[in-house]
């Protein structure tokens, strides 16, 4: 009698069904069935505010604050930084704080 042949063949931890190996992909590959919560602060410098604002609701940041700063550097309604700063992680649902150059000191 061959005892390989009444031996049950491990087929692995997919082989139960083909959703499961899609599952498994899918999370391998960093996606999950659930939108994602956070994502990276794009670069908004130097764009106009409500292009940056638009840009940042685009990437899924619905809060924006604006704040403004005297800048001569950077023309007047133009984005001068973001908080937290562009590259950064935060959540969707975290409050992003633009930036926006008033334009020089003006004198009389």
């Amino acid at each position: 009698m061959d005892r390989v042949r009444h031996k049950k063949q491990h087929r692995g931890p997919w082989a139960r069904s083909p959703s499961s190996l899609i599952l498994g992909v899918l999370v391998l590959a960093g996606c999950s069935a659930h939108p994602a919560s956070h994502g990276q602060i794009p670069n908004v410098q130097r764009m106009p505010s409500d292009t940056a604002e638009h840009i940042l609701q685009q990437a899924g940041f619905a809060h924006t604050r604006r704040s403004y700063v005297v800048s001569s550097a950077v023309p007047p309604d133009r984005v001068v930084a973001t908080k937290p700063p562009e590259g950064t992680i935060a959540s969707f649902s975290d409050e992003i704080v633009l930036t926006i150059s008033t334009g020089p000191i003006q004198t009389n």
